[in-house]
């Protein structure tokens, strides 16, 4: 069983708390409680409530397997499949909030995300963590647009925008971690199309949130996003290959 330092799960916990508020119908305080409730939870009959259990205990791995359970049972469970997308995302290290502000500030002088900041604040680039990023988006992506509420779009787009992100630094850094920008010259296409759709699949749902979000980070991928199909380049990979390119390695 994965082990989790506590200050992590408890940022989890308490992301997923107020997922669910945002997430459960407006059927009294009770049916919160339910969800959200204590050990006495059963993974069979209450699957959220059980995961939320598991969240609190610090123990990811059994949350998750409660969550992909009842996502197995019922595919439609747009509660279960949202607080999936957000545990997915904590395996990696990770939560939308702590990637939002990371957005907001690695943020170079003309305004735009730093590529070799933000690649600091993200985990390592193991397949472990890119197939929980990937997992995530999955999820996410599992709820129809219409039922997703502003907090799940900006917790897509970050998990969007995080997996490009995490691509760029497994293919554009040397053996330290280093963002390296000679390196992005290097990228295959298959490598620079994944990066891209992702970023373009992040910026789209950040316009999907319109005026509800608060963050200034959301409005930066759809900047970034704009400024790399603007980069010189025959094919967006090109694009992709020439802004990182151009990136400072100090990030700013």
């Amino acid at each position: 069983m994965k082990k989790i330092h506590e200050h992590v799960a408890a940022k989890c916990c308490f992301i997923v708390l107020n997922l669910l508020v945002l997430l459960l119908p407006a059927c009294g305080g009770n049916a919160f409680q339910n969800a959200a409730g204590s050990s006495k939870s059963d993974s069979n009959s209450d699957p959220e409530g059980a995961a939320i259990d598991a969240i609190n205990k610090g123990d990811l791995d059994s949350a998750q397997a409660s969550l992909e359970k009842a996502v197995a049972d019922d595919p439609n469970n747009t509660q279960a499949l949202g607080i999936l997308g957000n545990v997915y995302l904590a395996q990696t290290g990770l939560d939308s909030l702590q990637l939002s502000k990371a957005v907001d500030t690695a943020t170079d002088a003309s305004g735009k995300i730093s590529v070799s900041a933000m690649i600091k604040s993200l985990p390592e680039a193991s397949a472990e963590n890119i197939d929980n990023l990937t997992k995530s988006v999955q999820t996410f992506s599992a709820i129809p647009d219409a039922d997703l509420t502003s907090a799940q779009k900006l917790q897509k787009a970050m998990a969007q925008f995080s997996l490009a992100m995490v691509l760029t630094k497994q293919s554009a850094t040397d053996d330290n971690g280093t963002y390296d920008a000679t390196k992005a010259q290097d990228l295959s296409t298959d490598q620079a199309t994944s990066i891209v759709n992702s970023m373009d699949a992040s910026a789209t749902t950040v316009a999907s949130i319109g005026g509800d979000t608060n963050t200034q980070g959301a409005a930066k991928i759809s900047s970034t996003t704009d400024t790399i199909k603007a980069t010189a380049g025959d094919t967006m990979a090109d694009k992709l290959r020439n802004y990182l390119a151009a990136q400072s390695a100090t990030g700013s």
